[in-house]
């Protein structure tokens, strides 16, 4: 199931503003998350898995659907949160990938929790 239109990064403009003024910044080997304040009551998701990082429809589909779960469980208030995914995402299995998102969202979560 697919996140509500209003909890997804839509337009190029909103990726910008992230990719411009984020405050919170948590990366492994195979991601990158950037996170900025929004002006909402509620999360909103933008993911960028490119070809190369991914070259299968099966895996950036999988990696995406792992992203979108994680990010669901995440109680992170009004941020705007783009997540980037990078070239080793193709060689980790699938307990590897949910174990670092996992991580990497706990940390997140942490550091919005100290602000």
């Amino acid at each position: 199931m697919g996140l509500p239109k209003r909890a997804r990064l839509q337009h190029s403009r909103e990726f910008n503003a992230v990719f411009e003024q984020n405050t919170f910044r948590v990366s492994t080997p195979g991601f990158l998350i950037l996170a900025k304040k929004n002006d909402f009551t509620y999360n909103r998701l933008g993911m960028i898995i490119s070809k190369k990082t991914a070259p299968t429809s099966v895996r950036r589909n999988l990696v995406k659907r792992l992203i979108r779960e994680t990010f669901r469980q995440t109680q992170l208030g009004a941020f705007d949160t783009v997540v980037l995914a990078r070239p080793p995402v193709n060689r980790e299995t699938k307990t590897q990938l949910r174990k670092n998102l996992s991580l990497l969202f706990a940390e997140l979560e942490t550091k919005v929790g100290y602000q």
